[in-house]
Formats: C-alpha cells, structure tokens, sequence
C-alpha cells in the first residue's frame, strides 16, 4: 500500500511538473507572439509616417501663406501625436516586461526642467493657461542617473496636466534631499484643471484606463502615459502619488533617487559655429526600397551638402558600390531582392579593403532590442530608427567618421628641425581679461564660466592641432586654427591668436610644413603657460 501511494504521489508530482512546463513554454509563446505583433505594428506604422513627418518639416522649410502654414502644422502636429501613441505602446511593452534599460550618466537637472518647459509652454498659451516654473533650490543641482526617463515622466505629467486644464495654470515645482549622501528628486506638478474623482485614482496608473470613459474620445492620447511613468519612477527605486478631487485640480507628487555627480567637461570652443552644409564633401550610398522615403532622405542629404547615390535594394547597392567610392553607406533594413543585411555581410566579406570597411547606418523600423543586436554583429555600424530627425542621422554620420579616424595610419612625427622668426613680439603677459570682465558687468561667476569654458575647449583644440598636423591634414589643421582664433581674441591674447592666423594661412598654402609644426609648437607652449596662470585666476575668483 505505501508503494503504491509514493508511486501514486510521483504520478501526480511528473503530471504538475509538465503542467508547469507546458504552462511556461505557453507564457513565452505568448510573450514572444506579444512583441513581434508590436514590432510589426510599430514598423508598418513608423515607415509611412517616416514620410509624413520628414516631408511636413521640409514643407515648413519653405515660403507657405498663412492658410497653408496652418495646415502644415496640423499634419506636423497629428503625424507627431501618432507617433507618441505608437511609442507609448511600445515603451509599456518594454517596461511590463522589465526590459526597459536605464542610463547612468551626469547631468544637469535644471536643464531638465527648462527644456521640458519650453517644449510645452506653446501649448498651454494656445489654452490661455498659465505654466509656472519653480526651481530654485534644483538650479545648480548635478546628479548622476538617467536624463532620458526624467525627461519622459516630466512631459507625461507636465503634458497631462496642460491636455485636462481649461482655465488657470499648471505649477511644476522642484526641490532636493540629501540623505545619507545620496540625492533624492522631489517633484511636483499641480494644476486647476478638471480633476479626478476619489474612486479613480488609483485606477488612472492602470493601462489603458482612463478616469471617465470618454476621456479618450474627449481629450485624446493611447490611456497608457501614466501607467509607463508609474513603472519607469518605480523601476529607478521612486515612487509617484496623486492627490485630487474632481473639478478642483490635481497634484502629482514624484520622488525619484539619484546620486550627487559631476558633469563631464565638453570639448567644443564657444566661437565655433555650426557649419551651413555638415555634410559638404560627402559622398553617401543611399538604399531605400520606399520611394518617398527615398525621396526625402536624397533631397535632404544633398540639401546637406553631401552627394548622393540611389539605390532601390540591396542587389542594386552592391552595383552602386563597385563602381562609386562612398564615405559611408545608410542603408534600409528590409528591401526585396535583397536585404540590408544580406548586402552589408557581403560588402564585409568579399568587396576590396578600399570600399568593405565602408560605415553603414541602418534605417530601421523594427525596434526589437535582439533584431538591432543582430544586425550589428552582422556588420552594421550603427542605426536610426524610422522616423528619426534630420540631425540625428547628421550626428551618426560624423559620429562614426569621426570613429573611422581615431586609429589612422601610423604616420611619422613631423620634427621641427629649425626656428623660424616671428613678426610679433612676445608680451611680458599673454592674456588680458579686461574686456571680458567689462562685458560681464562685474558677475564674477559669468567670467569664471567663460574661463571654464575656453580651458576645456581649447585644450581639445590645441591636441587637434598636433593630431592634424601629425596626419598631414593641411584642411582640418586650417580649419582647426580659424575656429580658435575668435575665442583667444576674446581672452586677450592677440599674441597667440596672430599665431594661429598664420598657422591658418601656411595651411591654405600647403607646403611649408617645418613653419606649420613650429607654429603648432610654439602654440602649445605659450597655450600650456596661459593655461596654468588662467586656474590660478580661477581659484582667485572663487
């Protein structure tokens, strides 16, 4: 009797076990079928509007009376709400299934607040509402955590609270706690508007739940803004809270932990301009099966300066590519005859070194993390993912020609085998803030701000003098040298700002590399002086 009651108990215990198994392998059948079918809903929604967005800004780009610019702004405005809808979706997938990724980088937190403010402060003036902004004790707060997640919870919460205000204001305040040496965000947004009554409260953080049932029909938008920031604050270890009575207002309440950081130095010069055409020069392959996307991106490359090569598909790319030496490829993912993938696998493994090392940036609509993974190891360089701004694929682009530079060829050190006179005397001092310290109108912080500013940019610049000239690049080593100027001037320091004219013209020449590299020279050195008595006015001032 007792054997057949273990063995009845082991039956039993094998059946649930498969049952278990059984009801697991069902859950990630399921889960897997959930975000292919959203993949699949974002790229065929993402791809046409693609076309409605990108050509929507190009139209505003040009003269339209007032009818036709009101009209542009309503497509602008609709494509762009659709697009949010489809991102809200998309984003709750990923946060329901805890594949939401959060950066750890230094930022600003004011600058936050401000940007989020000026995105929306349009859109309550068109209601005659007023929004508030109140952040005093975060305005020179640096903390370190992710600016991307609190940007999002802000433009929720700030947008939900303009969408269901009609009359009166939208406050969003902003405060700090130290606690045991960590930084704790505390946030609150509060408007007049339409309220919320007692019994949905709790129901609003739900997905796809609004506080009446024709709210959507009413004021818009997917039912799933709240439910995301809800899980996005709780995923960070935060938590969000609501207080409101119906027709008298809400009050979102957000405390988000963080850690106190430091921002990382910048190496740009602030009398650097952003060139006209950023894209002057380039030679770009472009691949895109859909004719208006086709069309968009040629008209907006070459807008850009660059020159451009079409191709319909994967196949015709490889042809295009054989006989055009291109500095980077952009590419779309999913093409007939042959895909981008397909085509960059077999540019990678048997087209000659000069055209198989080529960058390639993928246009995609697929957004799945494994499918993007994928096609990197395949070969791609980076992507976009559709729809995507006209600078965003301005920065890939120089991003990874940059990229394509940092391990040139070895070249041999340029020796400075004599010494050639200069027209200008050296002065007793080289910099002279007078002027600066004129034009701040007596704000020390604005002077220590600016002396920041040049340290940090013209360090980077004065190592892109030795880099170029190193490489021999007589164009960037003139280009390099123009853009420093300005800002030495500004610092009064004529002396090395008449070096780096010169060193601008024997460059435009391009022979007399002894005289470049002892003008590089001479401005490290006097730069390296500069540098050290400019920190020690710093500490002066502070």
């Amino acid at each position: 009797m007792l054997v057949i009651l273990v063995l009845r108990d082991l039956e039993v215990a094998g059946k649930r076990r498969k049952e278990l198994v059984e009801a697991r392998l069902k859950a990630e059948k399921l889960a897997r079928a959930k975000e292919e079918f959203m993949a699949t809903m974002s790229h065929e929604i993402r791809t046409p509007l693609t076309s409605v967005i990108g050509f929507a800004a190009k139209l505003g780009e040009t003269t339209l009376d007032p009818v036709q610019q009101r009209f542009m702004k309503a497509i602008a405005g609709s494509s762009e709400h659709l697009l949010s809808i489809v991102n809200d979706v998309l984003d709750f997938t990923r946060v329901d299934s805890g594949k939401l990724k959060f950066e750890s980088v230094p930022f600003k937190v004011a600058d936050i607040f401000v940007d989020v403010f000026d995105a929306l402060v349009w859109k309550a003036e068109e209601k005659s509402i007023k929004l508030n902004l109140f952040i005093k004790p975060v305005e020179t707060l640096l903390l370190h955590g992710d600016p991307v997640r609190l940007r999002q919870v802000l433009f929720n919460l700030v947008g939900n609270a303009i969408k269901f205000t009609h009359k009166g204001s939208v406050d969003i305040t902003a405060t700090f706690l130290n606690e045991k040496g960590s930084a704790v965000l505390l946030f609150k947004i509060s408007d007049t508007g339409i309220g919320i009554p007692a019994d949905k409260l709790e129901a609003i953080f739900g997905e796809f739940e609004q506080a009446e049932s024709n709210t959507e029909k009413k004021y818009g938008g997917s039912g799933l803004g709240l439910a995301i920031t809800k899980r996005v604050v709780e995923q960070q270890g935060g938590n969000v809270s609501v207080e409101s009575s119906n027709g008298l207002g809400s009050v979102f309440s957000v405390r988000i932990p963080f850690t106190f950081g430091e921002l990382e130095s910048r190496e740009t010069s602030f009398t650097e301009d952003v060139p006209e055409y950023p894209l002057k020069g380039l030679n770009i392959l472009l691949a895109e099966d859909d004719p208006m996307i086709r069309e968009l991106q040629t008209h907006s490359l070459e807008g850009l300066g660059a020159k451009v090569v079409v191709a319909e598909d994967g196949l015709q790319a490889l042809e295009l590519l054989k006989v055009n030496p291109v500095d980077i490829i952009v590419m779309d993912i999913q093409m007939p005859e042959m895909t981008g993938p397909e085509a960059v696998k077999i540019i990678r493994t048997t087209f000659p070194a000069s055209r198989k090392n080529v960058p390639v940036i993928a246009m995609t609509a697929n957004v799945l993390q494994h499918d993007l993974k994928r096609w990197m190891d395949e070969g791609m360089s980076d992507f976009v993912t559709k729809p995507f701004k006209e600078q965003e694929l301005v920065d890939k682009i120089n991003d990874l020609l940059h990229r394509s530079n940092v391990n040139p060829k070895p070249v041999e050190p340029v020796i400075v085998e004599e010494t050639y006179s200069f027209s200008m005397e050296k002065p007793p001092v080289l910099y002279d803030l007078a002027e600066l310290k004129a034009t701040s109108q007596g704000n020390l912080g604005f002077v220590s701000k600016m002396i920041n500013l040049f340290l940090t940019s013209s360090f980077a610049s004065v190592n892109n003098l030795k880099f170029h000239l190193k490489q021999k690049n007589w164009e960037q080593l003139g280009k390099t040298s123009h853009r420093m100027i300005g800002s030495y001037k500004q610092m009064g320091m004529p002396y090395i700002a008449a070096m780096l004219k010169e060193l601008e013209s024997v460059s435009a020449e391009q022979k007399e590399l002894g005289k470049a590299a002892w003008l590089v020279q001479q401005i490290e050195l006097n730069s390296t002086e500069v540098f050290r008595l400019l920190k020690n006015e710093l500490e002066q001032l502070s």
